[in-house]
């Protein structure tokens, strides 16, 4: 099979990996641009680039889908375009390409989660399970036919970091059966059920502000599904200075004690476990914290370098 592949992240590396350690022919990787990052600003290539680079595969990065990039695919005549967390919406010229299609692997099970943040959604809103679907790409955003389709389950311990590595392996092992399956022509296509759609937006900044009057399970689940991007973070006021503190590991405590004035307050101290903070429903505790401009310290060492006491508000804004 030729195979043209479009790809970002880390999440999208084991898949184009799978697909060249299973002996397809990948003549060229999309991929976005290389960026500024870290406090030098330096541009870092994705990590998709560097497979490529390591495979001799040749490598385009457009900033937008043109004419020009559309007529560099159409030479290129792959018999199936796979794409993984790309990062771009394709339009119709590119679609009708590859005589087999476009296939995609989305971390959800669709029709759940369409969008572009959809292992988040599943954490934000505490499912028990998400899965990968692998699905022919069509006009409309993630709502193609379904080829296949896995589940996974999700504990309470789960993350961005342990479902985001669970999800990237199970696209890879998904992406390679799928095509079997084209490449046989025993492939089937179940359409989705439209009506059950959910959608979840790409995630920004302010979205990761808390809101003390939410649960303390919705609280945890913002600090499984938030971090690293875009940070889970309150504004305190330290020495009368305002200031931004990340959150980076919380636990529900008690999920039904309520008490309005004692919303964002910190209510005791636990050795060895964190502090505990009261919320709109429950008790949270939080573990671990990041001042900014600090490093990241259990909340029992950053209360022993900083005036945080029993009684001390975490405030919203």
């Amino acid at each position: 099979m030729k195979l043209v592949f479009m790809g970002t992240p880390d999440f999208a590396l084991l898949s184009l990996k799978a697909l060249i350690q299973a002996g397809h022919d990948v003549i060229c990787v999309v991929t976005q641009p290389d960026r500024p990052k870290g406090r030098g600003r330096g541009e870092i290539a994705p990590p998709v680039k560097l497979c490529a680079q390591e495979h001799n595969i040749k490598i385009l990065q457009p900033e937008t889908i043109t004419d020009a990039f559309v007529e560099n695919i159409q030479a290129l005549s792959p018999d199936l375009v796979v794409v993984v967390a790309y990062g771009k919406i394709l339009p119709k010229q590119v679609l009708d390409i590859p005589r087999l299609g476009c296939i995609n692997a989305h971390a959800s099970l669709l029709p759940k989660y369409r969008g572009a943040a959809p292992m988040q959604g599943a954490l934000l809103n505490g499912e028990k399970e998400t899965g990968v679907t692998i699905m022919f790409m069509n006009k409309r955003m993630d709502a193609g036919d379904i080829l296949l389709q896995e589940k996974i389950s999700v504990s309470f311990s789960d993350n961005m970091e342990t479902i985001h590595d669970r999800l990237s392996k199970l696209s890879a092992e998904l992406l390679v059966e799928a095509i079997l399956q084209i490449e046989e022509g025993t492939c089937s296509r179940i359409p989705q059920n439209h009506a059950k759609a959910t959608y979840v937006s790409m995630l920004k900044k302010s979205d990761g502000l808390i809101d003390w009057t939410k649960s303390a399970e919705e609280i945890n689940n913002m600090t499984r599904a938030m971090n690293p991007w875009p940070g889970v973070y309150v504004f305190i006021n330290i020495s009368g200075k305002k200031q931004r503190l990340r959150i980076f590991k919380t636990e529900v405590y008690d999920k039904s004690a309520y008490s309005k004035e004692k919303t964002g307050v910190l209510l005791d101290l636990l050795k060895n476990k964190g502090g505990l903070v009261g919320t709109g429903k429950g008790q949270l505790l939080i573990k671990e914290v990041q001042l900014e401009g600090g490093r990241k310290v259990s909340f029992e060492e950053f209360t022993r370098g900083h005036p945080v006491k029993k009684g001390f508000r975490l405030n919203s804004g």
